[in-house]
Formats: C-alpha cells, structure tokens, sequence
C-alpha cells in the first residue's frame, strides 16, 4: 500500500491502474468496502446535486445469483453473432442455414433454454467451454444503474418546482456521473491494493429467473464494476484475446486553441 507521505502516490495510483478480468477467492473486508463507496460518494462531482444513477452492491453471498448473470456475458469475437454461435456449438440449432430461416423470438427462446441448462454446470465447467466476462463473479459486485426515482438532496427540491430539472431523468447524465464515481472509486480501492474489473457486455434474458442481480433492459444498465483480488485464470479457461491497443498520439485528441 502505497503511503500518503509520499507526494507521488496519486500518479502511480493512476499510471499503475489496469482492468482485472479474473478474482480470486480471497475476500476484501466489508468495512473496508463500505469505507470506499463511503469515501467515494462524498468525493465525486454530480451535476445539479441530483443522483440520476445509483448503484446495487452484491456481496460474496450472491455467489449463485452472479453465476447466473455471468451466463448472459458470454461473449466472443463476433459479439452480435454470440446468441448463434452459442445455438450452433450446443447443437440446438444444426446449421446456419436453419438459423436463418428462424425468427429471431423463436432463437431468442432457445437461446434462453440453454442458458438455463448451464445455470446447473459446474462454474469450471462453463469457463472451459465459454468465453465470459468473469469480472462479474467478484466477491463484490457494483451495478451502477439509471435511477429513475433520483436522489434529490431536500434543500435542493425545496428550490424546484414541479416542472423543473428535479423530475426528470437522463440516461445521459446518469453515464457520466457513475463513470465519474467509478474511476475515482477504483483509484481508492487500489490504495487498498484492492483491484476492479468494469464489465458492460450482457443480453437480457427472461428465462434465466435464478439471475436475481439484473435482468432487465439493456438501457437501465450502465456497467458493472467487480472488486476484490486478482486472480490467476482457473486451467483450460477459455479467454478473449488480450490486446495491448496502442493510446493515441495527445494531438489526435487535443486540440489547442
């Protein structure tokens, strides 16, 4: 843990950040936890004082209920081409030609029979055989999601009136004021050298009822957010390629006026 003292804790906090895909077994103290999204509320921006987003903690417990969502991140190289590919490898469909004659709520249906048939695999036995967003299996799950309700502080409504800005919601506002409190969320937690994995990708599935976590449109969700311990991936774990994409020259970003 890097210590206050030293002026330049920040700056390798930052330079040394990375997305973690695997976590361990090994659970982060809850107090320790609470003391993160604590500290962190209190330190992010939001604009107007009114919290268009709010965000549902899943601790070790919900360990079935991640397991379940984590069966609608599957994922591969064709992302729009998952729901197929997933048909054709389980034989449930015999060949493209059959897909394509198919209506898309017809393979939809199947598509759920057969995330329900995995939801009784071995956690092991679905990492061998699917590419997934693991990170979602973390001791705590964060799901920041669009807050349709809102938190308006009181001072604050009372200064509003009905028609105002106070009853209304914005998906986009929403965005950017949980990806602000997410990054500076997980620059506290690795002072903690407690690591985080953001996770976007997932298909709403009606079937898949043991997903208690999140199960409605795509929409309402803005990311996940894992915390815990890197982990080392389990053998014969089936993974999405790791690119190291090159960052942008600063002029292809900046522009100086």
């Amino acid at each position: 843990m890097l210590e206050h003292s030293d002026k330049n804790y920040l700056n390798e906090l930052i330079k040394n950040r990375r997305n973690i895909t695997y976590f361990s077994d090994k659970i982060p103290d809850e107090g320790i936890i609470k003391k993160l999204l604590s500290d962190t509320l209190s330190s992010a921006p939001v604009k107007n004082n009114i919290y268009q987003y709010k965000i549902e903690v899943y601790g070790p417990e919900h360990y079935e209920a991640k397991k379940s969502l984590l069966l609608q991140t599957i994922c591969n190289s064709k992302a729009n081409n998952v729901m197929n590919s997933v048909l054709l490898q389980t034989g449930k469909v015999s060949s493209k030609e059959k897909l394509r004659e198919m209506k898309r709520k017809y393979r939809e249906d199947l598509y759920g029979d057969v995330i329900l048939s995995l939801s009784e695999w071995d956690l092991q036995d679905i990492y061998k055989n699917y590419k997934t967003n693991s990170q979602v299996m973390a001791p705590y799950l964060l799901v920041y999601k669009l807050h349709r309700n809102r938190y308006v502080p009181p001072l604050r409504a009372l200064r509003s009136s009905k028609n105002s800005i106070a009853s209304k919601w914005y998906n986009r506002d929403a965005i950017v004021q949980g990806s602000m409190h997410a990054i500076i969320l997980s620059l506290n937690a690795s002072y903690y050298d407690i690591d985080h994995g953001f996770c976007k990708c997932y298909k709403k599935i009606e079937k898949n009822g043991k997903n208690t976590i999140f199960n409605e449109d795509e929409n309402d969700l803005l990311f996940m957010l894992g915390l815990g311990y890197r982990g080392e991936n389990p053998p014969g774990m089936l993974v999405r390629e790791s690119k190291k994409w090159e960052k942008p020259k600063p002029e292809k970003i900046y522009e100086w006026m």
